[in-house]
């Protein structure tokens, strides 16, 4: 068994998240042999942010590291400052959250209401969690115990979404339809090598993006 998450950067600096159809966290590939989820060296900073909120310690990164990002304030790569990354994830995990649960929540009155059934199909069929969401019951994973973590933003060179969700085990599942619908499972443990490797192949580019997690993590 394969027990290792490849995290790649191509020539042009672009993202790859890698792994075999007999990792352990492999839950669906679009390939027999392997797995892909695929992204825009601008979404890197992103994708940091979001697999980052479920870790409540980050001790495993090296002092070095966690001065500098604490010292960083414009993300270069993402062309933005590590609170408007936070606010974006933040407001984009809000949204899917509603689609993903078919519940929208007013933020005044903290009322809730469902959305409609034709309105909330065509939302989950245009952004592939109709899909993800069947791929996930083919497994025997209920997708009603998963909270919505965050999106990746796209790009024209790779349009599909990479949506990450949270289990109550801390378990993160990376998903994207990439030449097929790919997802991937991460115990605590390696979401944070993911998170490691990521921070060592760009540095301040985009771990950065971590600040004000760090911030709150003091």
């Amino acid at each position: 068994m394969n027990n290792k998450i490849r995290c790649l950067a191509d020539y042009n600096s672009d993202f790859s998240l890698e792994w075999e159809d007999s990792f352990e966290g492999s839950i669906s590939t679009s390939k027999i042999l392997n797995g892909i989820v695929v992204m825009k060296y601008s979404s890197v900073p992103y994708f940091l942010y979001i697999l980052s909120k479920s870790i409540d310690d980050f001790g495993f990164l090296e002092e070095r590291t966690k001065k500098e990002i604490l010292g960083c304030k414009e993300i270069s790569f993402a062309d933005r400052d590590y609170e408007e990354i936070a606010k974006h994830v933040d407001g984009e995990a809000e949204y899917f959250g509603s689609i993903w649960t078919g519940i929208l929540k007013n933020r005044k009155t903290g009322k809730e209401k469902a959305i409609n059934n034709e309105v909330l199909e065509t939302l989950r069929e245009s952004s592939d969690i109709s899909l993800l969401m069947k791929v996930l019951k083919a497994k025997g994973i209920k997708h009603e115990t998963l909270e919505y973590a965050g999106v990746v933003p796209i790009s024209p060179e790779y349009p599909r979404p990479i949506h990450v969700l949270l289990s109550p085990e801390k378990e993160n599942y990376v998903s994207q339809y990439w030449q097929g619908m790919n997802i991937l499972r991460t115990n605590e443990e390696q979401t944070k090598t993911i998170i490691n490797d990521t921070v060592k192949l760009y540095g301040i580019a985009v771990s950065g993006a971590l600040r004000s997690l760090l911030e709150k993590n003091k």
